[in-house]
Formats: C-alpha cells, sequence, structure tokens
C-alpha cells in the first residue's frame, strides 16, 4: 500500500504542475513517445489507486481476524500474507490494461492542441469492463470494509459489557489503536472516492457531455476538476499522515530507520578512518626505510 500510494503522486503531480504551470491541458510530449507516456502514466496511475483500494480491504479482513476470531489469527500466516500482496498488484494490473488500449491523443480544443484523454466512444466489452473496474476498485472494497469494522465495533461492544475497564484498557489498547486507524483511513477513502467514482459511472454511460451542459455545473467546472484530481491524491497522501498520526508502532518505526540508518552512517566513517590510518602509516614507513638506504649506499 505504501508503495502504491507513493507511485501515483511521483507520476500524478507533475502532470498537474505541467497543466497549471501553462495554463493548458496539452499534453508536451509528441509522437509515438507522446502517446506512449500518456497510456503508461494513466495505466500506472489506476494501478496505484487498485492496489490502495485492495490494501484497505485486506488490512479490514486482518483487523476482523484479530477481533472477531483472535484464536484463529494464526490462519493469516506469513504465506497468505505475501499471497494477499502479489494478488493485490495482479489484479491492479489485470482490470488496468484497458487504459493502454483507450487511452488517446485527442484535440478536444484546437487552441490547445492534443490532450491525453480516455475516448468515451467505447465498444460493449469495453463498457462491461469499465464497469467491472470501478467494482473492483471501489465498490467491493468499501462495501466490504464497511461490513468488516461494523462486525469489528459490534464485537467490541460486546466485550465491554462482561470485562472491567482496566483490563480492555490493558489488552484491547492496541487492537483500538490500529481499528481507529483503519477507519480514518476508510473514512479518507470514501471522501475522496466519491466524486471520482460518479464521474467515471456518468462517463461510461455516456451521460457525462449532459452533465457537464448544465449551466449550473458549468460554473463550477474548475472547481469539480480539482476536487477529483487532487481528491484522488490526497487520497493516497493522507493515508501515511493517519498511520503517522494514529500508531505509535509506526512513529517509533520511522524513528528507528533514521536512527539506524545514521548510526550506519557513523559505524562506515569509523572504519574508513583506520584504514586511512594505516595507509599514512605505511607511506611514512616506506619514506623511512628509502631514506635509510640513500644514506646507506
Amino acid at each position: 500500500m505504501a508503495a502504491s500510494d507513493m507511485i501515483f503522486p511521483l507520476i500524478f503531480m507533475p502532470i498537474i504542475i505541467s497543466n497549471e504551470a501553462t495554463d493548458s491541458l496539452k499534453w508536451n510530449v509528441r509522437g509515438m513517445a507522446g502517446l506512449i507516456l500518456c497510456k503508461l502514466a494513466f495505466f500506472l496511475q489506476h494501478i496505484s489507486l487498485a492496489v490502495s483500494a485492495q490494501s484497505i480491504l485486506w488490512i479490514g479482513v486482518d483487523r476482523f481476524m484479530a477481533v472477531v476470531f483472535p484464536l484463529k489469527i494464526k490462519m493469516i500466516s506469513s504465506r497468505f500474507r505475501v499471497t494477499a500482496i502479489a494478488s493485490t498488484w495482479i489484479v491492479a494490473i489485470a482490470i488496468s490494461l484497458k487504459y493502454l488500449y483507450t487511452m488517446k491523443l485527442m484535440v478536444f480544443d484546437s487552441s490547445e492542441g492534443k490532450v491525453c484523454i480516455e475516448d468515451f466512444n467505447m465498444t460493449l466489452t469495453l463498457e462491461v469492463w469499465s464497469f467491472v473496474t470501478i467494482v473492483i476498485t471501489w465498490i467491493v472494497p468499501l462495501t466490504v470494509t464497511t461490513v468488516l469494522y461494523c462486525a469489528i465495533g459490534v464485537t467490541l461492544l460486546g466485550r465491554h459489557k462482561g470485562v472491567q475497564r482496566l483490563q480492555i484498557n490493558r489488552k484491547n489498547k492496541w487492537n483500538h489503536q490500529a481499528i481507529k486507524m483503519s477507519i480514518s483511513v476508510v473514512i479518507v477513502f470514501y471522501v475522496f472516492a466519491s466524486l471520482p467514482v460518479a464521474f467515471s459511472i456518468s462517463a461510461i454511460n455516456g451521460k457525462w457531455q449532459s452533465v457537464f451542459s448544465n449551466k449550473t455545473i458549468c460554473l463550477f467546472y474548475d472547481l469539480i476538476s480539482v476536487l477529483i484530481y487532487f481528491g484522488v491524491c490526497l487520497g493516497s497522501m493522507t493515508n501515511p499522515i493517519i498511520c503517522f498520526t494514529c500508531v505509535e508502532s509506526y512513529r517509533r518505526g520511522l524513528k528507528e530507520t533514521f536512527i539506524c540508518r545514521k548510526s550506519a552512517d557513523m559505524k562506515e566513517k569509523k572504519k574508513k578512518r583506520p584504514e586511512n590510518g594505516k595507509q599514512e602509516e605505511i607511506f611514512i614507513k616506506s619514506i623511512r626505510v628509502i631514506k635509510r638506504n640513500e644514506n646507506n649506499p
């Protein structure tokens, strides 16, 4: 999830910055290279979003097993986790292949030149594929995750009735932190995913032109565009911030990572110093030997 969250801003933000700097949607790379970059950029962006959505689902499954079925948590082995992580990337790549075909350089406005945009004149196969993509990427993860966290909440409320507060604070502190973080991630995902999902569905149905022909919506077109583009981007950027805020072990892990890196650099420097000292000593001894040989021909 962390890797996918990094991929999206790294690819998406340069495109947005270029559009804002030139005040145009024009795709600045021309020819076959421009077409390839256009397809790859949106292909990788969608992979990132799909992986993030599926990761939220798998995190919910992990929390569900830990809270509702704590004795069966061993069923989620290391092999299962590796398989789950691999499956998120495989599924994301499979459902994103559509963008390698539908993304094209088209003349959207004659004054701006060619724009990298998805061709919404789709065949029935592409329309079905697009609906399946939306269902797998957005609807299924959000629905299943919501059900899982509702079950977790009901389970925790049931435990509160039979256990003293002190015992709850001792035993369930870590679970509460993890659940708090996960629910925050899901809420953020809901907030930032709603507009892109609505736009995607209207685009596939062919209703996006009639929607944007509405005078009221046209007045707020720029605002809607910003909310769609930056909303998806912020959804990926806020996940590390939520983890840093809610989870103490996450903060401690980052701190230890930087400390370990710093200590490793210090050790390397200490290793280099004796080596340099030995070289200088050897050099000085060689000079002494040469001088003695010169004095005793």
